[in-house]
């Protein structure tokens, strides 16, 4: 029964360890499949072959069989050290005394005669078995050794795997010793533990060449929460700079490399990540190649023998680079628009302020002779006054016109600290204003609201908003109502509606375009098609807005403005009129 197991686990163990090269096509993974190919070969041919009823006779073909056996039973050891000697570079000594050991090995087997089957060994025999058992047990242990050194300082999966086949090298050592010391035919206590040990041994070397995968992710804990931390800073990344150092690192701990850098598209080295060791004398460079980066680890000569799935997490991380950078050229090419459209505003608003200026001295002039021609007591003809009539109206129109504009550039520029405002005693006080001039206006407020805004601001907001009703309502008498609707979220929303005649659906959002008028421009006609863009600008510098609500008659403006938060002191008197000059 234990040698059927035996065949079972060794059989098990060469077929994986085969499958384990032809996935990596490595030399490191090359030594391992002969190892292993070897050992089950040396445990399956007890199946196989039946040994003769007659000993021999010396040089037959039967010991030449028996001695190719020992000597694979012998290289074990040897070839388990040349797949270390390929991970990890041995010294020159060492490498050179398991060359010459093995050789040595090989010549003391085919040169002794075949031992005997009842144990009556020759003092020669007795010490060539010493030296056989010596050499397994050293360099075995020595292989042992070096491989659990070899995981130190190593990613969590690689350090793992490494020592877990130390402890298989040691158990296989105790367990195959066993078998030769232990006694086969009796199956005695000692025989039989140390063929568990070696089936141990077995299921251990398998556990280290194909872990589960809860296994592999307990074992690289470490760095899968240093992947998630990653994950998470390329989240909060606001430059390709800081994308790329959000992930160096991790990406080389992942796959256990000594290095790694990100570059742009361009080629250009975003961030480097260096730790160099001892044992790591080659640069084994692993590209991994997107559209707007290229990451490359510099990879030990352990990665690609036992990070294979690690590499896959490493081509998911720097998916994740791809897309942070995507995102990133998205966000900074919004901001360079931002900056030149706000550049092309604050040169829009200079030039308007300037021009306007410039507009007005020239206007001033042409009034002040108008004023004098008209003051003037030579006789006129009735074309020349009607003349003079026209220019004057058109000067006025003008001279408003560029008051308009002069105010609209000045919104956002000045003026902009915000208070809290009434709503219901500043309608209170524009009506005062407004009724001498627009006596058919009726003027009612429903409610009040404190809201955060400019109080000059306020004023020029709802002035416009009451005298575009008066002008264009289109109706007299004219009625008004400013409603406090409601206070949700930090937002006051007040309306304005009118009875007049409204404004057409397919007219709403032009009316906020500046010098944009649906009547007939005519010069008499008072409104210069900016009061209303002067309204949008006012709301939309303090975080609200302004539309045009749906209404069965007349026309109503929805106005949103910051509210004045609970417990804030409540608005102080009005401005004077003198403070509320813009």
């Amino acid at each position: 029964m234990p040698e059927a197991i035996s065949w079972v686990v060794y059989g098990t163990l060469a077929v994986v360890a085969t499958m384990f090269w032809r996935r990596r096509r490595t030399v490191p993974s090359a030594w391992l499949a002969a190892t292993f190919v070897v050992l089950g070969g040396v445990v399956l041919q007890g199946a196989l072959v039946s040994p003769p009823a007659d000993p021999p006779a010396q040089f037959s073909p039967w010991e030449v069989y028996t001695d190719v056996i020992v000597v694979g039973l012998l290289g074990f050891p040897y070839l388990l050290h040349r797949f270390v000697r390929s991970l990890r570079p041995a010294r020159r000594l060492s490498g050179t005394l398991a060359d010459v050991g093995m050789a040595g090995i090989v010549v003391l087997t085919f040169a002794m005669p075949a031992f005997p089957a009842d144990g009556d060994f020759t003092p020669a025999q007795q010490i060539a078995q010493v030296v056989m058992l010596s050499w397994w047990a050293v360099l075995l242990a020595s292989v042992s050794w070096v491989l659990w050194r070899a995981g130190r300082g190593r990613p969590g999966i690689i350090r793992s795997r490494m020592r877990l086949m130390s402890v298989a090298a040691l158990l296989i050592n105790l367990g195959l010793l066993g078998s030769v010391l232990g006694d086969a035919e009796g199956q005695n206590a000692a025989y039989i533990i140390t063929q568990v040990l070696g089936w141990a041994s077995a299921g251990a070397f398998l556990l280290a060449f194909e872990p589960p995968l809860f296994v592999r992710r307990s074992w690289r804990a470490k760095e899968e929460t240093a992947l998630r931390v990653a994950e998470s800073r390329l989240v909060a990344a606001t430059s390709a700079t800081e994308a790329a150092n959000a992930i160096v690192d991790a990406a080389a701990a992942l796959v256990g490399g000594h290095g790694a850098e990100v570059r742009d598209a361009d080629g250009a080295v975003l961030a480097r990540s260096t730790n160099e060791r001892d044992d790591d004398p080659v640069d084994d460079r692993l590209e991994v190649r997107l559209s707007r980066s290229t990451v490359v680890v510099h990879r030990s000569r352990l990665t690609p023998v036992f990070s294979e799935g690690e590499e896959v997490l490493l081509r998911q991380l720097c998916g994740h680079l791809d897309l942070a950078l995507d995102r990133i050229s998205a966000f900074e090419a919004s901001e360079r628009a931002l900056r030149e459209a706000e550049r092309a505003n604050t040169e829009l608003s200079q030039l308007v302020y300037g021009v306007s200026h410039d507009l007005r001295n020239p206007l001033v002039t042409v009034l002040g002779f108008l004023d004098f021609i008209t003051d003037d007591e030579t006789p006129l003809s009735d074309t020349q006054i009607m003349a003079l009539e026209r220019i004057t109206i058109s000067a006025r129109y003008m001279e408003g016109l560029i008051d308009d504009l002069l105010q609209l550039s000045r919104v956002g520029r000045t003026d902009n600290d915000p208070k809290p405002v009434a709503i219901a005693p500043l309608i209170e006080d524009i009506r005062t204003d407004l009724v001498p001039r627009f006596p058919d206006l009726d003027i009612r407020v429903a409610g009040d609201a404190d809201v955060l805004i400019n109080e000059v601001r306020a004023r020029q907001l709802f002035i416009n908003l009451l005298e575009n009703a008066a002008r264009h309502g289109g109706r007299s008498p004219l009625h008004v109502t400013v409603t406090c609707v409601s206070i949700d979220d930090g937002m006051a929303t007040i309306e304005v509606a009118d009875d007049g005649v409204g404004i057409p659906d397919e007219h709403r959002d032009r009316v906020f375009q500046i010098f944009q008028r649906l009547d007939r421009f005519d010069a008499r006609t008072k409104g210069s098609g900016i009061g209303l863009t002067m309204c949008r600008k006012i709301t939309e510098d303090v975080g609200g807005g302004i539309v045009i609500a749906d209404s069965t008659s007349g026309t109503t403006f929805r106005i949103t403005l910051p509210a004045v938060p609970p417990g804030q002191p409540s608005p102080g008197p009005l401005a004077s009129s003198q403070e509320r000059k813009p």
